[in-house]
C-alpha cells in the first residue's frame, strides 16, 4: 500500500465475462450485487428501474 493512501483495492477475480442483453440495464444491478456478495460486502443496491438509466451519459 502506498504512503498517505486513504483506500486499499484488491483483485477480485470472477469466472465468467460479464454479458447482459441490452438495453436490460439491470443486469448490471444484479453483477455488480454478486460481486459485492463473493467480496463479501454487505451492502445492498437500491432497486432499480429501466428508466433510471436514461440519461446515463447525457447531461439532464
Amino acid at each position: 500500500m502506498k504512503p498517505n493512501c486513504s483506500y486499499f483495492m484488491d483483485i477480485l477475480r470472477v469466472e465468467e465475462e460479464f454479458e447482459y442483453d441490452y438495453p436490460d440495464m439491470l443486469a448490471i444491478r444484479d453483477y455488480v450485487q454478486e460481486i459485492l456478495s463473493t467480496a463479501d460486502i454487505d451492502e445492498k443496491l437500491p432497486n432499480l428501474k429501466n428508466t433510471d438509466f436514461n440519461y446515463l451519459s447525457q447531461d439532464r
